[in-house]
């Protein structure tokens, strides 16, 4: 049995081999977003290096279901559309016997599931009927979430709560971050606990200025602009509105300065709405979703320092992305997002405060060598590639593997 309470963080270790592994979760390409990011990754090295790695979700306008030769392979389950939070779907896996033949045809060694919800309960399913361990990773914070719909603290606590008991039905429960650990104890959940972070499928590159130039090229930047970048989907709860009201406050002093926010949400509308009324037109961009990495990696190259204050997100695929360009981020001091942030030496942090995250910006386009040290800081401890992950991710799966077979007598 696990035991309660414990925290472990895992290490370097040579990896095993030969897995037939599932990485289940209701949201993946074409639908993006950080998790997403972390099971393709997950299954696609899985399945290059140690044997079998299948995504199992959701099905997805314009995604048909892919093939075993196809890398990772993949199977999705009918779905219908969710009004109130486009574009993600609910899956319905009982009610699509072709799926249902395809998934008993794959003999799992070890499932994960990426969420307690429909794929998280499929995996669990799954893996009790093949006598197999599971494995979950705790990745968001449900209660600001369930916030979103319910209106309500005391309810969405009480939702977040109820989900999180799913945490103690499996064999290894994972999260992203240590600071992520607070926010499962806060759900309720006692039992044992690892730290397995995120890692980052951009290669740094050998010569940066011509990433920079193509980026000055297709957004019309300034080869002197002091260029701010923010990655993500666009939601309230990731403190957009503290990075617009910082930038009205930036824009009233006699600075070139530019703001590209890359991704797409609900609060896109309203964004440009305040953009247009505070005047902020040629200094805001909204650029859209970007799925061209090489695209991405252009505005890495060229952007001067990333924002990134939300209070939501457990962990930051953005911040290991930006380390790979030696590209510092500023984060709200105290999220759990900051919590591998260490002022001026790696990144930047600022109060929660439109006018302190200003002034902590304004100061740093009057520093670039402090940029400069913390962008190779960030370079140095933050990146990490998602091929090194997947090993310690293996040696881990074998290690469950093991153990499960102890417990249950199949040695």
């Amino acid at each position: 049995m696990k035991p309660a309470g414990g925290v472990a963080i895992l290490g370097d270790h040579m990896p095993p081999t030969t897995l037939a592994t599932g990485q289940f979760n209701d949201s993946f390409p074409p639908i993006i977003d950080g998790v997403a990011v972390v099971v393709l990754n997950y299954a696609r090295w899985l399945n290059r290096k140690y044997g079998r790695g299948y995504v199992v979700t959701i099905a997805s306008p314009g995604a048909p279901d892919g093939s075993d030769t196809d890398d990772p392979p993949v199977l999705r389950y009918r779905s219908v559309p969710l009004p109130f939070k486009k574009p993600y779907r609910y899956g319905l896996p009982s009610l699509d016997p072709s799926f249902q033949k395809r998934l008993a045809d794959v003999r799992f060694d070890i499932v994960h599931a990426h969420n307690p919800f429909m794929a998280g309960n499929l995996a669990l399913r799954t893996a009790r009927a093949a006598g197999i361990p599971i494995v979950a990773t705790f990745h968001s914070k449900y209660r600001e979430d369930f916030k979103r719909v319910v209106h309500n603290d005391r309810l969405a606590l009480a939702l977040a709560r109820r989900f999180t008991r799913f945490y103690s039905k499996v064999d290894s429960v994972w999260v992203v971050s240590t600071a992520t650990v607070d926010v499962l104890r806060e759900y309720g959940y006692t039992g044992d606990v690892e730290v397995m972070p995120s890692g980052n499928d951009l290669a740094p590159p050998a010569d940066r200025a011509p990433l920079r130039r193509r980026a000055e090229a297709a957004w019309g930047l300034g080869s002197d602009d002091f260029v701010l970048l923010h990655v993500g989907r666009l939601v309230w709860e990731k403190n957009l509105q503290l990075m617009l009201d910082a930038l009205r406050d930036i824009t009233r002093r006699p600075r070139k300065v530019r703001m590209l926010f890359v991704g797409d949400g609900p609060a896109a509308g309203s964004m440009k709405a305040f953009v247009k009324r505070e005047g902020l037109t040629g200094v805001v961009q909204l650029t859209g979703g970007i799925q061209d990495r090489s695209l991405l990696q252009d505005l890495y190259a060229r952007a001067n320092l990333l924002l990134f204050p939300s209070l939501y997100d457990t962990d930051s695929l953005v911040q290991k992305e930006a380390a790979a360009f030696s590209l510092p981020g500023m984060f709200a001091r105290g999220a759990t997002t900051a919590s591998e942030v260490q002022d001026g030496v790696n990144g930047f942090l600022a109060p929660n405060d439109a006018g302190a995250f200003a002034a902590g910006i304004v100061a740093l386009m009057d520093d670039p060598e402090r940029i400069r040290r913390a962008g190779e800081g960030a370079f140095r401890t933050l990146h990490k590639s998602w091929e090194q992950v997947v090993d310690e991710v293996a040696l881990r799966y074998r290690s469950i593997i093991e153990r499960h077979a102890r417990e249950s007598g199949h040695t």
